[in-house]
């Protein structure tokens, strides 16, 4: 899906560049745990077409994921660049990049110089190593899959509980969602819902966060030291919140407020995204053929294309084109 793997291709420097987020953005935002294989299949492609795979772990690296330490690892693949951030300082401000030799060789010798104000500055370095340390003296990736399996489990006690609004429980250690939803049936959004319980939550002295393209999914995204007794108190408000929300009255109220999202701003949000991806492949497409006006083929292409069309803001972008016509460069 689209949604999981950003591509960029550049002609003028014929890098192909593949994002994918480890395992979750829709992943990242929606906490989707990917299919056994899955990245070991689209690094397969990507990697056949001669592309960068790079692997974010800003969220769920350094040893959220509880069984692993990063990420990528649950689908058993080796990415060519690793990016790491927010939790590198544990509020210091860092942030890091992993990759070869060869690959970072390759940036340099085209001309490209790397330049940061505070890079490399001593005090980063000591709160970096101060992380790694007292995860590994602490034991907290453990701890993330001990408490993670614990927090599972009395989430989906809760989905039991209240399933007209909970419609799924997912993810891995200590990164994970409730899919609130306002038909269990359809699975329709509830971000009305969601938005509620977030907010009841607060006012219980309980931070969460809603994320997803719809803002309806209840982000659960603890410091690494949470154990048994801080999930008891989650599951303890959110019975709470959700017990409240689910009275006739309340869920009525609730329940108009999302029909009216549903009908009004539903769609809105729809076309928003459709534009989005509209204007991110027709900036696609200037970077592939920018670079490569020269070539016959892809003056052919873009002759062609142009003559479909009646102007150029209805142009319906062909991506495989332009693609192959990088290719033939």
């Amino acid at each position: 899906p689209a949604a999981l793997l950003l591509c960029m291709a550049s002609c003028a420097t014929r890098l192909t560049v593949c994002w994918t987020v480890p395992w979750p953005t829709t992943v990242l935002l929606l906490q989707i745990v990917l299919p056994p294989g899955y990245l070991a299949a689209v690094y397969g492609v990507m990697r056949a077409a001669g592309v960068v795979c790079i692997a974010d772990e800003v969220q769920t690296g350094f040893a959220r994921s509880g069984d692993v330490f990063w990420a990528f690892q649950t689908q058993g693949v080796v990415p060519d660049i690793v990016t790491m951030g927010k939790p590198m300082g544990n509020g210091f401000p860092i942030g890091g990049l992993v990759t070869s030799h060869s690959l970072a060789a390759s940036f340099a010798a085209g001309g490209m110089e790397y330049f940061n104000t505070y890079g490399g500055n001593n005090a980063a370095v000591a709160a970096g190593r101060a992380v790694l340390q007292e995860i590994r003296q602490q034991q907290l990736q453990q701890r993330a899959g001990d408490t993670g399996r614990y927090l599972q489990a009395s989430l989906q006690s809760l989905q039991a509980r209240f399933p007209q609004l909970i419609g799924d429980v997912r993810g891995i250690g200590l990164f994970y969602g409730l899919d609130i939803v306002a038909c269990p049936i359809a699975k329709t959004p509830g971000p009305m819902f969601a938005s509620a319980i977030k907010e009841a939550a607060k006012a219980r002295r309980v931070l969460l966060s809603t994320d997803g393209p719809a803002e309806n999914v209840i982000k659960i995204k603890p410091p690494l030291v949470f154990g048994t007794a801080e999930v008891d108190r989650l599951a303890a408000v959110l019975g709470e919140v959700l017990s409240m929300l689910t009275a006739p009255d309340t869920f009525a109220h609730l329940m108009a407020q999302e029909q009216h999202w549903q009908q009004h701003v539903a769609p809105l949000l729809a076309h928003y995204t459709q534009n989005e991806a509209h204007l991110q492949q027709q900036l696609l497409l200037q970077e592939l053929l920018v670079p490569l006006t020269a070539a016959p083929e892809v003056k052919s292409a873009a002759s062609n294309t142009s003559s479909s069309s009646s102007s150029s803001s209805d142009m319906v972008v062909d991506l495989e084109l332009a693609v192959s016509a990088a290719r033939l460069a």
